[in-house]
């Protein structure tokens, strides 16, 4: 394919656009499957929301199977030391300090439930409100661990940045859809490494899949969209399940361990910075 003047130095000179020309995006591929069907296809006058759904759910089932790398921010945090959960966060791989090498230390997970503070009047018994829930104070983190008081310190502060965060935690707080940070983490750097969804929230011209995916989620699209409907034979449907299994191997064994979920899913709703 000829190249256009300047595409070169347009490529390469704009770091946005690094990379892109190894995806298609969803639009395109409902595009294809819309233009290429003749007038008696069973996809002719299929309607594009539809075909957005299928495709979004197919992307995110496809993740399931591949290996998926982490994403990750990076934050200061503040004096109420917490965070919420990362937008699309579906689960967390660890979170970090950054230390005074300039390195990344684990914190140390904190699986210690928050106690509820449940109030009781003076002879012990629960309070109640006016429709019988138990009346709740301030929930509070309690340590595990002995009482013990540093009476004197005969030896100098160390300042080993091994042992600078020996002590420090995360806490992950479901209820509240945010991480909770031991006290020593105030104004610290931190880094949370996590897995992320949300396609739904975007549109399908920013959706993003590698060209070795464009088959397998073109056939996944077909198969799904037969599937509901009541009058399609069901060796019909068969067909296109086996095709989009055909594809699927192929691009599996294509991308193999290089598949990430930046590669899969890419697009500007879902950029984090590192």
């Amino acid at each position: 394919m000829a190249v256009g003047p300047f595409e070169d130095q347009k490529y390469y000179s704009s770091p946005e656009l690094w990379g892109n020309e190894m995806y298609v995006t969803l639009k395109n591929v409902i595009d294809n499957i819309l233009v290429t069907a003749s007038e008696d296809s069973l996809f002719k006058h299929a309607k594009e929301h539809y075909l957005s759904i299928h495709g979004k759910q197919g992307i995110k089932r496809f993740n399931l199977d591949i290996k998926q790398e982490n994403r990750a921010i990076r934050i200061q945090l503040g004096p109420e030391l917490i965070f919420p959960f990362p937008r699309f966060m579906t689960d967390w791989a660890r979170v970090s300090v950054v230390n005074q090498c300039d390195n990344l230390h684990v914190l140390e997970v904190n699986d210690t439930p928050t106690v509820h503070d449940y109030l009781q009047d003076h002879n012990w018994e629960l309070l109640y409100d006016d429709e019988g829930r138990i009346l709740r104070g301030h929930d509070r983190n309690h340590e595990r661990g002995y009482c013990c008081y540093q009476v004197e310190c005969s030896e100098l502060e160390t300042t080993c940045p091994d042992l600078e965060f020996e002590d420090s935690w995360v806490k992950k707080n479901k209820e509240g859809g945010y991480f909770e940070f031991s006290p020593d983490l105030y104004d610290k750097i931190i880094v949370i490494e996590f897995m992320s969804a949300g396609l739904d929230d975007l549109a399908d011209c920013e959706v993003l899949i590698h060209h070795n995916l464009e088959l397998t989620v073109t056939n996944w699209i077909k198969w799904k969209l037969l599937e509901g409907q009541r009058n399609v034979p069901l060796s019909t449907v068969q067909y296109w399940q086996s095709q989009y299994k055909v594809e699927k191997r192929r691009s599996s064994a294509l991308m193999g361990t290089k598949i990430s979920l930046e590669q899969i899913v890419k697009s500007v709703g879902l950029r984090f910075q590192n």
